[in-house]
């Protein structure tokens, strides 16, 4: 289940839910009962990222030129 961020636009409370997609258009803001909210526009991550990034830690797989034989 994806985690939804939202704010309330009753109470101007950011808030966070954890919904399936079929569920994610009536939330309830957990301060004051509301159901007029607006879901934020987030950013998404993925497994394995990294929050540095290093050329160093390349594969060594293939003839290293950097062409596919």
């Amino acid at each position: 289940m994806p985690l939804f961020k939202y704010r309330c636009l009753d109470c101007q409370t950011n808030f966070e839910d954890l919904l399936p997609f079929s569920q994610s258009h009536d939330v309830e803001c957990p301060n004051c009962s509301s159901h007029n909210t607006e879901k934020l526009v987030t950013s998404f991550a993925t497994l394995g990222s990294s929050s540095s990034s290093s050329t160093s830690s390349v594969s060594s797989c293939g003839s290293g030129r950097g062409g596919f034989t």
